[in-house]
């Protein structure tokens, strides 16, 4: 795809080992929550350190996510409530130039929500040059599989489509992960706004902002307004009604403490 681009780290010639733990300081001590999203060597689902890592990014609001190639051996040792991994498993046999995990997090990076490019489910998204997994003689495997919430590639045939497509694109917790994209970008985007008002708010000798009732219902409103957009790019399910806690009661809170 154009529309979205990806950065290569090099970790060095090092051990699965050692390249975990360099990718570890490298989110949580360099950069955190610099990059959304990494697309990780195969052999790494093998390792128990990189295991260990992935359970510190399981809050709500973590926000960084694994995309993981495993196989028969190794995915059970990534658990249910792994919400920030999306595991793949390849066809038996694929192409040397074939990664198919590549393609999940292609259609999890090229979303780019507005009123007319609405983020649809990713599960059965089409992708392109990756094999599907056989399903002849494969259908109670590939069931176990989708019960463990592992992903894996299939074809459009059941619905007279020729493409191959994304089976199922979830996140280890079993949910579609246009989920979790769509509770990150509520969270950044009110984050963003509500600071956005109150700056400017701070910066307007016309109108600033104050902590007053109209101040809270301008806050109010801009939240509003951010839910509003969400729901318009299909990541927020309508009704929402932002309620806050009034000027009065909220000082009589403060004056408590």
């Amino acid at each position: 795809g154009t529309s979205a681009s990806v950065y290569v780290l090099e970790l060095g010639n090092v051990t699965t080992f050692a390249a975990v733990t360099a990718l570890s300081a490298f989110i949580t001590i360099n950069t955190p929550q610099v990059f959304y999203s990494y697309l990780v060597p195969r052999g790494w689902a093998y390792d128990a350190t990189f295991i260990t890592l992935l359970g510190t990014f399981n809050a709500t609001t973590a926000k960084t996510y694994f995309f993981v190639t495993v196989d028969l051996s190794n995915y059970p040792s990534f658990t249910n409530l792994m919400k920030c991994v999306a595991t793949m498993i390849e066809a038996p046999v694929i192409p040397v130039t074939e990664f198919s995990a590549a393609s999940a997090l292609y259609v999890w990076l090229n979303n780019n929500p507005s009123t007319t490019n609405k983020v649809a489910p990713m599960a059965k998204r089409t992708v392109t040059a990756v094999t599907a997994y056989p399903l002849r003689g494969n259908g109670s495997l590939l069931a176990i599989l989708a019960a463990a919430n592992i992903n894996w590639i299939g074809t459009g045939a059941e619905g007279g489509i020729s493409n191959t497509l994304l089976y199922f694109l979830k996140t280890k917790d079993g949910r579609d992960a246009s989920y979790w994209y769509s509770v990150d970008w509520t969270q950044i985007n009110l984050d963003l706004d509500l600071s956005n008002e109150v700056i400017n708010g701070a910066n307007n000798p016309v109108n600033p902002l104050y902590f007053n009732q109209d101040g809270i219902n301008r806050l109010q409103a801009r939240a509003q307004a951010t839910m509003n957009r969400g729901i318009s790019y299909g990541m927020v399910l309508a009704p929402v009604t932002v309620t806050a806690v009034d000027c009065a009661r909220e000082r009589r809170t403060v004056s408590g403490i």
